[in-house]
């Protein structure tokens, strides 16, 4: 309805006037009621401002001809003046309620325009809000490389205070303040290179994850994306508890799960990079192996469990004997291997033998009772022309069974006849 108003009130006034002047023709009354109409319509609608103007301007100029004609004397003057006002006063009103019409669009706008930046504001608030509110820090750069925001858990992290943020500062200066702020576990030689490596990694808007290393053994994983405005976004999630957990499950991966000791999984792998350090550096690298003597006995007599506790009992000895730069590990039953690097044939002699007195010397407690174990030990070292460890364990192993064949509780060890052996495997 209110869209048809501007066109019915044209028709209306019509109407009005010619009813008006049927009573009173000299009557001045109608061109302020024209006037007033289309005044208020032109302010509602500029189109139907213009027809209440064209159309009343062109009904009287149409009748105020006629009644010229037909009207003599004093009369004459009255009637011309009002019907000129009637033809001008529209327009007039029409121009005013443009100008209030036009007025009243900007005012519109102007209060739109407030809605808009108050709604802003507020999402803009909210969501700085909830980025304070996440676990991860996060800091937003712009096209030039400048911070423009920096959350709670960024500013704790790197132990910035809020004022520092504030001043937008260059991301330069905030990996520098970072790097020699002590948020870092770094070493002096290396802060400059870091500041490098991190401002062109974020300048590349690189979206590779990066593990940083903080102080307090906090690992964070760093992410960057670059933002539709050339700007970019860092991600600093603290995944120190995944890595950690990763780092166990590695481990125990590497770990036998009775001994603690190294499995064979992990004793290959460190095996074969002895043998190439020790072949390429010509230094030397033996290898242990042992053995629990009549340890299917035990199992018949005393039963696996405390089968278990001999190979744990056995397997600390090992443990405690070795030096830090050695590896023990159990490579199945009551086998041992110990890896002995930078190690000639006479310091292995002495280890196995000083492993063997120590198993002899101190028996394992069963049921209160003393119950004897002994090992027989093989001990090669790795000749210049073995092609791989494997041939090396080969020799010590077929040391430990001459061993046991010897009458058990003893130490072979690898003499200059076995080398050819060796030598030939290699061949």
């Amino acid at each position: 309805m209110k869209n048809k108003i501007p066109y019915v009130l044209p028709l209306l006034t019509m109407i009005l006037f010619g009813v008006v002047n049927l009573i009173d023709p000299t009557s001045v009354a109608l061109p302020f009621y024209c006037l007033i109409v289309s005044f208020v319509v032109g302010y509602e609608s500029a189109a139907g401002a213009a027809l209440i103007g064209l159309a009343i301007a062109t009904f009287f100029a149409l009748y105020s001809s006629i009644m010229f004609r037909s009207v003599s004397g004093p009369t004459s003057g009255i009637i011309l003046a009002q019907h000129f006002a009637i033809m001008v006063l529209p327009f007039c009103a029409l121009a005013s309620g443009l100008v209030l019409h036009l007025i009243r669009s900007l005012l519109r706008r102007a209060a739109h325009a407030r809605v808009v930046a108050h709604q802003a504001g507020l999402e803009l608030r909210s969501l700085r809000e909830a980025l304070d509110c996440s676990k991860d820090g996060i800091a937003v750069l712009d096209g030039d490389m400048n911070m423009q925001f920096a959350n709670q858990i960024f500013r704790r992290l790197f132990r910035f205070l809020p004022g520092f943020i504030g001043t937008k500062p260059h991301y330069s200066e905030v990996v520098r303040r970072a790097l020699y702020g002590g948020a870092y576990e770094i070493e002096d030689s290396q802060r400059e290179t870091t500041h490098n490596e991190r401002m062109a990694f974020v300048r590349s808007g690189n979206p590779l994850p990066v593990l940083l290393k903080l102080a307090g053994g906090k690992k964070i994983r760093f992410t960057c994306g670059v933002l539709p405005d050339g700007g970019r976004m860092l991600n600093y999630t603290d995944v120190t508890d995944m890595v950690e957990e990763a780092e166990r499950l590695e481990e125990l991966a590497n770990l036998d799960g009775m001994t603690g000791l190294a499995n064979r999984r992990q004793l290959n792998l460190i095996a074969d990079r002895d043998f190439e350090r020790a072949k390429r550096e010509q230094t030397p690298l033996c290898v242990i192996i042992l053995d629990i003597d009549r340890f299917k006995a035990v199992n018949d007599r005393f039963g696996h469990d405390i089968g278990d506790r001999a190979i744990c009992h056995v397997a600390n000895i090992c443990r405690d004997s070795k030096r830090n730069t050695d590896l023990a590990a159990r490579i199945g039953g009551e086998e041992f291997v110990l890896l002995l690097p930078d190690t000639a044939i006479e310091g292995a002699t002495i280890l196995a033998d000083r492993i063997r007195r120590r198993v002899e010397a101190n028996p394992l407690l069963v049921n209160g009772k003393p119950m004897e174990l002994t090992v027989s030990i093989g001990v090669a070292q790795a000749a210049t022309l073995c092609s791989n460890v494997q041939e090396l364990m080969k020799s010590a192993d077929e040391l430990l069974y001459k061993a046991k064949n010897s009458g058990r509780n003893r130490v072979m060890v690898m003499t200059p006849a076995d080398l050819p052996n060796c030598d030939e495997a290699a061949a």
